[in-house]
C-alpha cells in the first residue's frame, strides 16, 4: 500500500496517519475516516480502515495541495453522535459507498481543507484537474468573457453581472436583505446586501468569513457555489 505521508509531506502538509478510528459507533473499525484536527495548529488525521485503497494521485508543492485517491468496500455501519442542547445521544445507520471518491485536500489562505469532488465531471487525476471541475460551467464561460472578472472566496464564486441581470436587480431591489450568509455547512460567508431572485443569487459589499481575507464589491455580483459534494458518506468529514 502507498506510503501516504511522504506526499503530505512533499506538499508540507501535516499529516497524522492512527491505527485507531476516530468516529463513534459500531463498525468504525473498518471504515475510511478523514478530518482535520486542532485549531492553533491544524493538521490532518486519517484513518484507512480495513481493504481500502487509499493513495495520492498528484501534489502540488505550491498550492500545498493533494489530490486523495480513496476506494472501500460497501459497508453498513452505525454513527453514534451526541445532541448537547436535546442531551440525547442519536444513533443513523449509514453505508459507504462502492465508487471511487476523489478529495483534494490542503491549504487555502488560511486553513487546511478537505473538499470532495464531483464524481460524474470526467478524469481527475491532477490538482489542476481537480480546481477546474470544481468551477461551475457558468463560472468557466464567464472567466472566457473579456473585461469580465471572477473572484473566488473559499467555495464561492462572484462574477460580473451581465445587463440582463442588472435589469432583474434593478426591478427586486426592495428585496435586498442586509447583512445576510450564504447557504453553508461550516462557517458562514457573510455579504453586506444579499439579493435572491429565483434560483440565482446577488451579493454586493464586503463578503466576510473567518478563514478568509474579506472582499468588498462596489457593484453587484452573481454568485455561484463549487461543485464540490455537499451529502458527504462521512458526517464527521470537514
Amino acid at each position: 500500500m502507498q506510503q501516504i505521508s511522504k506526499y503530505f509531506e512533499k506538499a508540507n502538509l501535516p499529516l497524522v496517519l492512527t491505527n485507531e478510528p476516530f468516529a463513534r459507533g459500531r463498525g468504525v473499525e473498518e471504515i475510511f475516516q478523514m478530518t482535520i484536527e486542532g485549531k492553533k495548529r491544524e493538521q490532518f488525521k486519517i484513518f484507512k480502515g480495513v481493504g481500502t485503497d487509499v493513495r495520492v494521485l498528484d501534489v502540488d508543492k505550491d498550492r500545498r495541495q493533494v489530490l486523495l485517491f480513496v476506494k472501500e468496500p460497501k459497508r453498513e455501519f452505525t454513527e453514534v453522535s451526541y445532541a448537547r442542547k436535546r442531551g440525547k445521544t442519536f444513533e443513523t445507520i449509514r453505508q459507504t459507498s462502492e465508487g471511487i471518491k476523489r478529495y483534494l485536500a490542503g491549504m487555502d489562505e488560511r486553513h487546511l481543507f478537505i473538499s470532495e469532488l464531483p464524481h460524474e465531471r470526467g478524469k481527475i487525476n491532477t490538482v489542476e484537474d481537480a480546481h477546474r471541475w470544481l468551477k461551475s460551467v457558468e463560472v468557466k464561460d464567464t472567466k472566457k468573457k473579456k473585461d469580465s472578472k471572477v473572484i473566488r472566496q473559499g467555495e464561492w464564486f462572484f462574477a460580473d453581472v451581465n445587463s440582463e441581470e442588472r435589469l432583474v436587480i434593478n426591478e427586486k431591489v426592495d428585496w435586498v436583505l442586509p447583512q445576510r450568509a450564504l447557504p453553508t455547512r461550516g462557517k458562514p460567508h457573510t455579504a453586506d446586501y444579499l439579493l435572491n431572485v429565483g434560483e440565482k443569487t446577488f451579493i454586493k459589499g464586503k463578503v466576510r468569513h473567518a478563514d478568509h481575507k474579506t472582499i468588498k464589491f462596489l457593484d453587484w455580483q452573481r454568485v455561484y457555489r463549487n461543485t464540490e459534494r455537499i451529502a458527504n458518506t462521512y458526517g464527521w468529514i470537514d
